[in-house]
Formats: C-alpha cells, structure tokens, sequence
C-alpha cells in the first residue's frame, strides 16, 4: 500500500458520516432511492424503509405525494399503532426534507424520473452534485446505484481530494477515477465518495472555503493557508471592531452630551414659556378682576339709579293718590307798611343824591379854586411882563 493510500484511509477516519454507507444497492428506482436517503437523514434505516413503503401504499404516483401536504407525508411515516395525530408531529421535519427533495428533483428534470443518470456517467456525475437535497455525499450514493456499483466521482470530491495533494485535478471523470481507484482500498469506495463529499458539502467550498472548521485541516497545505489568512482576518476585523465600537461609544457619548444640552435648552425653555404663560394668566387675571370691579361698580350704580327712580315712582304715585292742599291766599301788606317802605326808599335816595351833589360842590369848589389860582399866576407874570417893558422903555 502506498503512502498516499495510507493517508487516504487515515484521512477517511477522521470523517463521521451522517449515514452508514448501504453494502448493496437498494431496491427500486433511483428516485425512491433519493427519497430513502433524505429519510435517512432523519430516521433510522428501518423507519426510513416502513416509510417509504407505506408512501407507495398510500399515493397512486409519486407526483400526488408531491403535490400533497407536508401532514399527509407525516402521517405516512408514523409507526403502525400510535396514536397518528400525537406521533406525526416528530416526523414533521423527515416530511418536510421529503417533499422538498421530491420538488427540487421535479423543478431541475421536469419530472420525477432519474432512471437517465444510468445512460450517461458523465451527466449524472454533473447533475446529481446540482440536488442540494442530496449534496456530494448522498448524492454518491445515486451515483454508485445508477453506474451498479462503480466508485462515484465528481468534480467537488476531487477538488477535496487535489486540496489535500492525493490526486490532480482535472476535468475528465474517467481520468478522475483512474487516478482515484488506486488510493481506496477494496470495499471502501463508497464511503470514501460520501467521506469527501461531505467534506465539500460542508467546509470545502470552491470559491469560499470554511477550512479552520474542517476536521481536516492539519493534513491540508491548503487549509493551513486559508486558516492563516483567516486568522490574521480575524485579527483585522477584531481591530477594526475595536476601532468601531471606539467610535461607536464616542459617537454614544456626543450624543449623549448633546441630548442632555438639547434637553437643558428645553427644560430652560419649557420654563421660560411656563414664566410667560403665567405672567400672561397673572395679568388676564388681573384684568378680570378689573372688569369685575367695574362690573360691579356698574351694577352697584345701576341698583342705586334704580333704586331713586323707584323712590321718585313711589314718591309721584303716592302724590297722584293724594288730594291736591289749596294754598293759602297771600296776606295783603297794610298801607303802613307800604308807605314806611317809600320812606325808607325816598330817604335814602335824598341821602344819596345829597352825597352826590356835596360830591360835586366840592370838586367844583376844587376846580375853581384851581382855575383861579391859575389865572392870578398868568395875571401876575402879564403884569411883570408889561413893567418890566416899560421901565425898559424909561431907561
């Protein structure tokens, strides 16, 4: 045996299959055989075929199963004596994974016949990876049924296999398994096909591998690289993560900073409009109880006007009810009395009118006096005049 088969089996036991590889090829159609390998995902061997059977049972064709409800399926796959409603419900999801196999195959063949992957091995090895139902690893088992038991390879198991430096890749499936068949042991060719379709399935992808979740990374130089890589990526992004989440509390904390300003401005606010509004109130207030004042004041002259004019009403109605009192004739004045009156009347006007000329006596007297006096001065100065010519005259 050589190396590379040593490494190859050493390899293989590292892989835990999902299912145990089957030792022939089971009965029935290729399609059927599909089906029993999805239920086997979920449900033990013997399980998986009492289910399919009672599932041939139960529908005329496999398409009125695929067109019915996921219950029905599940009621299908129920053990004979349990109670169908109670026990259906944990074979839900083997129902489901059925139904969405039987349509997958009927939307990429426009039907439900495989029978063709046994014409032609190079198109089956190229469809059956396309059933993501199946994958690589149960899909190797379609593969190894429709070619009678010939080891099943694909273009996935052999990128595996090129990874980890057992084989070359290349495009030709016949090359392929010529350069495979070597490395496997007697017996083992299934379980190799389905050990590394696994690993395509689930960590060996082609454009993005998951190699530092595979489980055999250590034996891979190509997982060892992508694993560094990773791990300084995930250096990076642990960084950068740092810095962000950095930003991200000092963002948090700006905001934070402006929310407790913008929410002192309210408050400020909030307290300088309640200062108005109350201010505002105060004065309504205040010019209210003005109003009311006035108002009052009003009402209170209003009353008081009403009240006289009640009285007067009162007053000019009880006198209206009242009988009219005849005035008294006015006393005559007696003679005496009259001519006592002229006395004083005429004295008076004699003591005035005698005042009067006394009065005038005197400024005449005054005034001629004046005048007198006036003409002596100018008869005296005449006089001196004249004698004063005529001494004038003598000398």
């Amino acid at each position: 045996m050589s190396k590379k088969s040593e490494r190859l089996g050493r390899l293989l036991g590292k892989i835990e299959l999902p299912i145990d590889a089957p030792d022939a090829v089971p009965e029935g159609t290729l399609f059927e055989l599909g089906m029993l390998l999805v239920l086997r995902r979920e449900l033990s061997a013997t399980r998986a075929k009492a289910g399919l059977a009672k599932l041939k049972e139960t529908f005329e064709d496999w398409n009125e199963a695929r067109v019915s409800q996921v219950q029905e399926l599940a009621r299908c796959l129920v053990p004979a004596g349990s109670e169908i409603p109670t026990a259906a419900g944990r074979y839900f999801p083997a129902a489901c994974a059925l139904k969405e196999y039987m349509q997958e195959i009927f939307q990429k063949t426009h039907g439900l016949d495989l029978e063709t992957l046994r014409e032609s091995e190079i198109e089956a090895s190229r469809l059956v990876p396309q059933f993501t139902t199946l994958g690589n690893s149960l899909g190797s088992v379609l593969l190894w049924g429709a070619s009678d038991g010939a080891l099943p390879v694909t273009t996935a198991i052999t990128r595996v296999l090129d990874r980890l430096g057992l084989v070359s890749r290349t495009s030709s499936i016949t090359k392929l398994r010529a350069s495979v068949e070597p490395l496997v042991a007697p017996g083992d060719g299934l379980r190799v096909a389905m050990g590394f379709g696994l690993v395509a399935d689930a960590w060996c992808d082609q454009r993005k591998p998951v190699c530092w979740e595979c489980s055999l990374v250590d034996d891979c130089a190509h997982g060892k690289k992508v694993r560094i890589e990773w791990k300084k990526q995930q250096e990076r992004l642990a960084a950068q993560a740092a810095r962000d989440e950095a930003r991200r509390l000092a963002a948090e904390e700006r905001e934070r900073v402006r929310l407790e300003k913008e929410a002192e401005r309210e408050r400020k606010q909030a307290e300088a409009k309640a200062q108005r509004v109350e201010r505002a109130e105060q004065r309504r207030r205040e010019q209210l109880e003005r109003k009311q004042a006035a108002a009052k004041k009003k009402a209170a002259a209003a009353k008081k006007a009403a009240a006289k004019k009640a009285a007067a009403r009162k007053k000019s109605a009880a006198k209206k009810k009242a009988p009219a009192k005849k005035k008294a004739p006015a006393k005559k004045k007696t003679p005496a009395k009259k001519k006592t009156a002229k006395k004083k009347a005429g004295g008076k006007k004699a003591v005035a009118k005698k005042k009067a000329g006394t009065k005038k006596a005197t400024v005449k007297k005054k005034s001629g006096a004046r005048k007198a006096a006036a003409k002596g001065k100018a008869a005296g100065k005449k006089a001196t005049g004249s004698g004063s010519r005529k001494a004038a005259r003598r000398r």
